[in-house]
């Protein structure tokens, strides 16, 4: 093949690839757009240190009051599924009380706006050997339901549990995680040796 012939040849293949990244570029914000449309601003600023006032940007931990039925949960589920699509190795967890109450507030739920149930609304099915799996914007999402964990190809996870067992803190000290949403803080009876044991060594404080 003529040397001119083969030039162009891998332009165009360069041309081709740059277009199906843009392609799934457009696509993953889209979809990740069509997540946070539903959540209310004032609600998504406080997750987002950006948003945040300037005094708020340079704080580790933030705390909300408000009332039952805000939508906060609902929004939030949309606001840490939008980051684990699109920032590769996100990691963030949901805490309630106990996994029972993370099960039926957070992964389903009689509104439909759990973890699992959004991840089936805006994903495609794909067969997978043993779990339920999704595709969402060329990303392969395993819903791992016995555990609660959602893991993504792009290396991010979600995961949901309940903090009740003081034994459990001890397994969960070591780990790094971008954002620890503790739900329902007044409910829980073990807040204080749960913050001190596993949240101030989890976070990852340049996130």
């Amino acid at each position: 093949m003529p040397v001119d012939t083969r030039f162009w040849l891998l332009i165009e293949e360069r041309r081709r690839r740059a277009a199906e990244v843009a392609a799934a570029t457009r696509s993953s914000a889209s979809v990740v757009s069509q997540l946070r449309a539903w959540f209310h601003p004032a609600q998504r600023a406080f997750f987002e240190r950006e948003a945040c006032a300037p005094v708020e940007r340079t704080r580790r931990f933030r705390a909300t009051k408000k009332t039952r039925r805000s939508g906060a949960t609902s929004g939030g589920v949309r606001e840490f599924i939008a980051r684990a699509v699109e920032q590769s190795d996100w990691r963030g967890s949901y805490v309630t009380n106990t996994a029972k109450d993370a099960r039926g507030r957070a992964w389903e739920n009689d509104t439909r706006s759990g973890f699992a149930q959004i991840i089936k609304q805006i994903g495609t099915p794909v067969a997978h050997r043993s779990l339920d799996a999704y595709i969402i914007d060329g990303i392969t999402v395993e819903v791992r339901n016995g555990d609660m964990v959602l893991n993504f190809s792009n290396g991010s996870q979600i995961e949901l549990f309940g903090a009740d067992n003081a034994g459990d803190h001890v397994k969960r000290r070591g780990f790094q995680k971008h954002v620890m949403w503790i739900d329902e803080a007044q409910d829980f009876p073990l807040l204080e040796e749960f913050f001190d044991a596993v949240v101030l060594g989890c976070i990852i404080e340049t996130v």
